[in-house]
């Protein structure tokens, strides 16, 4: 039977319980959405399940010492619950789903404090932020990565004295052509190792610096290891005259890599170990914690104001225009059909615009998506809808800068994107910008921060994004000469439409 002080300890954690399913189910869409990534994203964020088990396993690991911890609500907590829930209502009307979700799991590490007391919560703290890396985060890295990748593997191949030709993440040698495609950039290699770093350095050491120090030694080795693999695999199909790894083989050879460079790192953090403090005996000097269902009814009764508040601002809607592509002029023509297959995908506007002109230095594609409200899976600046991640298919990215340009007597910001199709060696080049009210950005940020003030203070937060495409060959010296031109003749026209839409 157990003691009372065991037993109200059982009713205070149930009331932690109680808080966080309560918050999944008024917050529950972020959840679902983290539970989706982490189930659809196969090795890169598939440990997200177990990250909750395994700090449920750090505090009983721990429980002796923590129940000799006086608990207690604190009702100061509040402001930190709702101080993240505000960031979560943000994250939300912004769409930027990352920030939405590290919202959500700080709600839930903030409800501890609340439950248990700022004393309390310091000595579990870690069991309790751990939970943070269940967020599946760094798909904002892949673009680095792959380049980091590509660069390592042209400069250890050359210097191994095999020639090579790199043309963005396309590698060339003389017995076949390699491709650094995501799954190689070492974003999987980089969240295991954060995840099992941070993990062991807790586990091993108990001084702060040697485990900060660890947990970089083991970021670093992981981006290291990643690089030699990539290595190491062109190398051998080279040798090999592309008969080894060119398939499965060398997926199962980078995970046993990678797992031959984690057991090392383990086996030598091992030499600094530090031996942790001996636990108290069950039982002994439990101290029986206060709890209160009160501070929890408060607490999720607050918490629920947060998804009315979105769906108050959210629930507006805009005029949706019908948008009339500009005519022939300075020698520009029309053209009936397109030519090429290619064409971005921003999801779900509104309306779209995709039109094709020519002239005799070759012909141009306008693409506008028009948004006339922004909401949930239908946003002008959804990470989903970023060149290098939209263009996808046959297709292949090669390479992405912003660009300043000279366009009807002014400066205009531009994303450039070039693509190349391997099948057939055409070539896009690709301008792409945002276009809010009068205002024209080629800038991600700006162009989410400007709409997300526009929602808050109850203005419109329409816009567009416009894509400028043309094909050419490697052999063509000056490319973007068309755009330009295309720019001159028809920049004014593009700028009045869409600031006649949005008024």
């Amino acid at each position: 039977m157990m003691s009372p002080a065991n037993t109200a300890w059982v009713k205070a954690a149930l009331v932690l319980v109680g808080l966080w399913l309560g918050l999944v189910l008024i917050l529950h869409p972020s959840f679902q959405n983290m539970a989706a990534i982490w189930g659809g994203s196969t090795d890169t964020y598939s440990y997200g399940y177990v990250i909750l088990p395994i700090s449920l396993w750090l505090l009983w690991r721990e429980r002796h010492y923590l129940m000799r911890i006086q608990a207690a609500p604190d009702w100061r907590a509040l402001i930190l619950v709702f101080a993240f829930a505000m960031i979560w209502l943000l994250a939300r009307i912004s769409g930027v789903q990352v920030l939405e979700q590290y919202a959500f799991v700080a709600i839930a590490i903030s409800l501890v404090p609340l439950s248990f007391g700022w004393a309390w919560f310091q000595h579990a703290l870690f069991p309790f932020l751990f939970l943070l890396v269940m967020v599946p985060n760094g798909d904002f890295l892949l673009p680095s990565l792959i380049e980091y990748t590509a660069d390592f593997t042209t400069f250890f191949v050359q210097a191994a004295g095999v020639p090579i030709f790199r043309d963005g993440p396309y590698l060339s040698l003389p017995t076949g052509e390699w491709q650094v495609v995501e799954a190689c950039g070492g974003l999987r290699y980089l969240t295991a190792s954060i995840t099992l770093g941070l993990l062991y350095a807790y586990l091993t050491y108990r001084t702060f610096w040697k485990r900060l120090a660890f947990s970089v030694a083991i970021i670093v080795a992981a981006l290291l290891a990643n690089g030699l693999r990539a290595v190491m695999i062109v190398l051998v199909g080279h040798y090999s005259n592309m008969t080894m790894m060119i398939g499965e083989d060398h997926i199962w050879f980078g995970w046993g890599w990678y797992g031959v460079v984690i057991l090392t790192m383990f086996w030598i953090g091992s030499f600094w170990r530090e031996d942790p403090e001996p636990l108290p005996s069950s039982g002994v000097n439990v101290v029986e914690p206060r709890s209160s269902v009160a501070v929890a009814v408060v607490a999720l009764a607050g918490l629920a104001l947060f998804p009315l508040w979105e769906n108050s601002m959210t629930e507006r809607t805009g005029t949706i225009p019908a948008l009339n592509a500009p005519g022939a002029k300075a020698e520009w023509i029309s053209l009936g059909d397109p030519f090429s297959d290619w064409a971005p995908n921003w999801t779900n506007p509104d309306t779209v615009l995709k039109s094709y002109y020519e002239k005799q230095s070759g012909p141009v594609m306008l693409y506008v998506a028009y948004y006339a409200h922004q909401r949930e899976n239908a946003e002008l600046t959804s990470h989903n809808n970023q060149l290098h991640r939209a263009l996808r298919g046959t297709w292949q990215f090669v390479s992405q800068m912003p660009r300043t340009i000279s366009a009807d007597h002014a400066d205009m910001e531009v994303m450039e994107v070039r693509l190349r199709d391997p099948a057939s060696r055409n070539r896009m080049l690709v301008w792409q910008w945002y276009q809010l009210d009068d205002q024209q950005t080629a800038n991600f940020f700006r162009a989410k921060t400007k709409l997300i003030v526009s929602l808050l203070l109850g203005k419109q937060d329409a816009g567009a994004t416009v894509v400028l495409a043309t094909p050419y060959s490697e052999s063509e010296p000056d490319p973007d000469a068309r755009l330009k031109d295309f720019l001159a003749a028809y920049s004014g026209d593009i700028r009045r439409m869409l600031a006649e839409e949005n008024h």
